[in-house]
């Protein structure tokens, strides 16, 4: 049996360990999505601050044939 999920949005999960260091104005890309990136706002800052035990997903939409672009952050 296959089952299909519609949607255009893929959630990639990232480690708070790697990015302790993060500055407002850095850049998070995501390896094998090119033109993938994400830049670091004063407010993600504050959102990771204000909830420790969350895990952290980069939001990526795809905008065409193998174009894709990230969105912002979510928290779950």
């Amino acid at each position: 049996m296959v089952y299909q999920v519609e949607g255009n949005i893929i959630l990639f999960a990232f480690e708070r360990a790697g990015i302790l260091d993060i500055s407002v104005g850095d850049v998070i890309q995501v390896k094998g999505f090119p033109g993938v990136h994400y830049t670091w706002t004063q407010h993600d800052m504050q959102l990771m601050e204000s909830n420790p035990d969350e895990d952290i997903f980069i939001e990526v939409s795809r905008v065409g044939e193998n174009q894709y672009k990230a969105k912002g952050l979510v928290l779950k």
